[in-house]
């Protein structure tokens, strides 16, 4: 980091060592920590991504990417906020598969710039009975150099049911901010430019397209060059000006590589759901509408839903899923045999769901268990035991 002043503190003949110890000695407290308190999530707010580095990113997640939206908030510049959360996630997202700064609004443009797998709201959405400390608002507006404000607008009914329109279709579409990323338009802050990212799934020949209209574009179409994409096959299409989806309609693959997107709004934004109509397919993309008897989102901050999670699996509740890290236990291990020399020993680690959901076999025989593996050290196995039947099988 530039404030620092590493130069300053360097001898001639040791340039950069003292700005290496710096980053060690980081990298020695935070794993000091975490081996004190393994349950522990760190959310390294990275100066715009300034303090993001691998061994970083392998000790913490980045929820707060950047103060940058913050002194616009309070004055309401959605357009400058939002402008800014698409130039984030259009560069990091090539590194970084989610992380968030603050946003504002409840336009389809404003949630759909800000939110990346991810959100992170800071208009004040209490009812209008909330006081709010404008004096303190106003003191943060000075420190950043920025004219004071005489009132606050209240967050009406109105703007209350969008946001969770919004969030519906957040929820709806973060699954694919794993897939393969793809910006197709320059990542910069020029209010004249479009911005336009795309994220595919390979396994499940899917993906969507987010395509904005900054506020002083004059222009309202924007012909795409599309990755991954099929120019024998068929796909099922839907573009969404607002958070309600549009009807779906078939593209033939090389019409959609170059889909022309229309947007007359200024600021506007469109997104764009595809999947490829594949027999091959069918059944792995349609396997979200599957009726169940029980699942669980896993949406809630650390809210494990009834599931028991032991200490052995440091497991937390974030993003719709649980988390987890497997933590060593091969400080007193002995090897016995040669199979336990090569692959080391049967760790077992049970994650227990809630008891008595009396679900009937003679209509649901079926259990899935999406799992995603983000260790390239790793391996293993997963058995499903019924508490009353003891029965396994490896999935």
């Amino acid at each position: 980091m530039k404030d620092l002043h590493y130069h300053e503190r360097n001898t001639p003949n040791r340039l950069g060592m003292t700005e290496i110890r710096n980053v060690e000695g980081e990298y020695r407290m935070w794993d000091d920590i975490l081996a004190r308190f393994p349950h522990l999530f760190i959310d390294n707010c990275c100066g715009g991504t300034m303090r993001q580095d691998l061994e970083t990113l392998s000790r913490a997640i980045s929820l707060w990417n950047t103060d940058a939206t913050g002194p616009y908030i309070p004055v309401g510049n959605i357009n400058q906020v939002s402008l800014q959360n698409q130039m984030m996630s259009a560069n990091i997202n090539r590194y970084i598969p989610y992380s968030i700064c603050g946003t504002m609004g409840t336009t389809p443009y404003a949630i759909r710039s800000g939110f990346n797998a991810g959100l992170c709201y800071m208009d004040d959405i209490r009812l209008p009975q909330h006081k709010r400390d404008l004096d303190l608002i106003n003191k943060g507006l000075r420190q950043w150099s920025l004219p004071e404000i005489d009132k606050l607008e209240d967050f009406t009914e109105r703007k209350r049911e969008q946001l969770k329109k919004g969030i519906a279709e957040a929820k709806r579409i973060r699954k694919y901010y794993l897939g393969n990323f793809y910006p197709h338009s320059g990542a910069n802050l020029n209010a004249r430019d479009w911005c336009v990212i795309q994220y595919h799934r390979p396994t499940y020949n899917d993906g969507i397209i987010l395509a904005f209209r900054r506020h002083e574009s004059p222009v309202n179409s924007y012909i795409t060059n599309l990755c991954e994409i099929d120019p024998e096959a068929d796909y099922k299409v839907i573009q969404s000006l607002t958070f309600k989806q549009s009807k779906p309609s078939i593209i033939r693959g090389v019409d959609l590589t170059n889909l022309n997107i229309t947007i007359d709004d200024c600021p506007g934004s469109m997104l764009v759901e595809y999947s490829q109509e594949d027999p091959e397919y069918t059944s792995i993309q349609n396997e979200d509408s599957i009726e169940s008897a029980r699942s669980w989102e896993f949406n809630n901050w650390n809210e494990s839903e009834g599931w028991i999670i032991p200490e052995s699996i440091n497991g937390g509740i974030l993003g719709g899923a649980i988390w987890i890290m497997i933590l060593s236990e091969l400080d007193n291990f002995r090897p016995v045999s040669w199979k336990h020399q090569v692959w080391g020993p049967n760790l077992k680690h049970d994650l227990e769901s809630p008891r008595g959901l009396a679900i009937p076999a003679n209509q649901f025989n079926e259990i899935r268990i999406k799992l995603r593996n983000l260790s390239p050290e790793t391996d293993g196995y997963i058995f499903w035991r019924s508490y009353r039947l003891q029965f396994s099988k490896c999935r």
